[in-house]
């Protein structure tokens, strides 16, 4: 079965990946595996998958691990701003002109806010 996947700052995440960084990305301090579990809504996931999702997050490089006394403690890697960029800045980076794409995406946007439609 697959899960279902969402989009956080960018990233296309599964599901409770994305649940989890914006639990952290929400929180006014890092967190431990445990505050995150606590956080976490539904059914209590168990301490080992937490710790998974966590590990998997910063594997992505969206997360990042310090130490808190005895455990460690977890927190986004940036801003959701700069994260969101980070995604932006991996899809230019397959693009044989970034400049125009991204000068046309602001074309775009500046257009949709005008209330005009493209093509219209």
């Amino acid at each position: 079965m697959n899960e279902a996947r969402r989009y956080v700052c960018g990233h296309r995440l599964p599901a409770l990946e994305a649940e989890v960084l914006e639990l952290l990305l929400a929180a006014p301090a890092p967190m431990t595996v445990s505050e995150v579990q606590n956080a976490l809504a539904g059914n209590r996931r168990a301490h080992t998958t937490v710790s998974t999702l966590l590990t998997r997050l910063r594997d992505r490089g969206l997360v990042v691990r310090g130490a808190r006394e005895r455990v460690y403690e977890w927190a986004p890697a940036a801003s959701a701003q700069a994260l969101t960029i980070a995604a932006l800045q991996q899809v230019l980076d397959g693009i044989e002109d970034p400049d125009a794409v991204v000068l046309g995406f602001l074309d775009s946007v500046r257009s949709n806010r005008a209330g005009h439609r493209p093509g219209g």
